[in-house]
């Protein structure tokens, strides 16, 4: 009795040591790194994804510059945007110039009602999707 109790403790142990180094823990503490730093967060998987997103709060300015908290392998990320602004205006967000830690975003704003039409200067979300490694 004794023995066998030994022996599925000795198993229990083994099973758990080799579990908790193959497969992520419930937080995902040793499956994710993330950090949130201002506006700007990131979190970076082990297989190699990177995801990061920020606010930028513009000035109208024609284009803006997203330094981004950490950089990516390579210029092949994707940029997504969501922009707010009012019901009546069309508004088109659009990326320029990637580099591995920064890209350069612009767009137009077009309101139907009134026909004005310029750069954006409401603030928007970015939102960056790429590999890390």
């Amino acid at each position: 009795m004794a023995f066998e109790y030994l022996y599925k403790e000795y198993l229990n142990v083994i099973l758990l040591s080799t579990l908790g180094t193959t497969y992520a823990k419930a937080d995902l503490s040793n499956a994710v790194t993330t950090l949130t730093s201002g506006n700007n967060t990131y979190i970076k998987f082990n297989n190699g994804i990177l995801i990061q997103y920020g606010r930028i709060t513009t000035t109208g300015q024609k284009e803006r510059r997203v330094y981004m908290p950490i950089s990516f392998k390579n210029d092949g990320y994707k940029v997504f945007y969501g922009i707010e602004a009012g019901a009546d205006v069309v508004q088109t967000l659009y990326t320029l110039n990637k580099s591995t830690s920064s890209f350069y975003v612009s767009g137009t704003f077009y309101d139907p009602y009134n026909g004005s039409k310029g750069f954006p200067g409401e603030s928007f979300d970015w939102f960056a999707i790429g590999i890390w490694k």
